[in-house]
């Protein structure tokens, strides 16, 4: 799974980070792509930093973005 951070500086330009790069083997079931997205987030510390998330219209990855986003409020 790729994550990529973007910001805006202070100054008001963009920034650009990626984040993470995960494997992950076996099924991309939402509960499992739930539970990488919580760790990458949790590992840079950015959990309850995120305002948005975007991805492609696969079901387990809609599934997964949209029980994060109740948990943590988010805006998907």
């Amino acid at each position: 799974m790729g994550v990529t951070a973007h910001t805006i500086s202070l100054k008001l330009g963009r920034r650009n980070f990626a984040i993470a790069c995960r494997r992950m083997e076996g099924s991309h079931t939402y509960d499992k792509v739930t539970e990488v997205l919580k760790f990458i987030l949790q590992d840079w510390g950015i959990q309850w930093k995120t305002v948005g998330m975007v991805t492609d219209n696969a079901q387990d990855f809609v599934k997964a973005f949209n029980v994060y986003g109740k948990q943590t409020q988010l805006f998907i």
